[in-house]
């Protein structure tokens, strides 16, 4: 378990790179990792995730500037989520995939508000190819979603984004009828939840919600139940 967890801590750095710079167009090689406010490039040993930020109490070493938090939460979930496909799955890499291109998507939509194109389709089409191929695909849970989404986008085109309707129209081909709606009914509570306790603490209403994090949180539990 410990040495997953800091498998997946170090996904969930690099994970983070890929979030914050595939969507404005940068390079994931170059430039290295380097501090955002005095351009340093950082050392091997400040690249280590979780104990190199801690060590420098989330400051940058040669500016003094403070480090975002995103870093270390990505790699501290990405652990988590490394640990626990691992302990319920052990090697289910196809699994492995799914969640932690998920978690990849969240983080671009907490980021920016988007997510990649070419990213999500290159996960619809390794998705469906292997659930095809293993005679595990859901055509039922596919027409329906998509059937759902097109009157959402029709009738209430501001409720949901289109890549969160492609989102869900590609992970449809893996869940069950039961499971699609476990899923939606989960990411919807939280999502309110979310939405209320945001109104309650700054007492004004969120514009934007990145609503993918809250469909990769419902997915795990769904699958945490299978």
């Amino acid at each position: 378990m410990i040495l997953h967890f800091i498998l997946g801590s170090c996904f969930g750095s690099f994970f983070c790179l890929i979030a914050q710079r595939i969507p404005i167009n940068e390079s994931i090689l170059s430039p290295g990792s380097h501090c955002n406010h005095c351009q340093t490039r950082l050392a091997w040993y400040e690249l280590i995730p979780l104990f190199s930020i801690l060590w420098q109490n989330f400051h940058c070493r040669y500016c003094h500037s403070k480090l975002p938090i995103s870093y270390f939460l990505a790699e501290v979930v990405c652990g988590a989520l490394f640990s626990w496909h691992f302990y319920f799955y052990s090697w289910n890499l196809l699994l492995l995939f799914w969640i932690s291109t998920a978690f990849l998507l969240s983080l671009m939509d907490i980021f920016y508000l988007l997510i990649d194109s070419l990213l999500l389709y290159l996960m619809w089409g390794i998705l469906w190819l292997s659930w095809f191929l293993n005679a595990s695909f859901h055509w039922k849970s596919v027409i329906l979603v998509a059937f759902v989404m097109c009157l959402i986008l029709f009738f209430a085109p501001r409720s949901l984004g289109i890549g969160d309707c492609l989102l869900l129209i590609c992970w449809s081909g893996g869940l069950s009828l039961v499971s699609l709606a476990q899923l939606l009914f989960i990411a919807s509570l939280l999502g309110v939840t979310y939405f209320v306790f945001y109104y309650v603490r700054y007492r004004k209403q969120l514009v934007q919600l990145p609503f993918i994090p809250f469909l990769t949180m419902g997915l795990i539990i769904v699958l945490s139940n299978k």
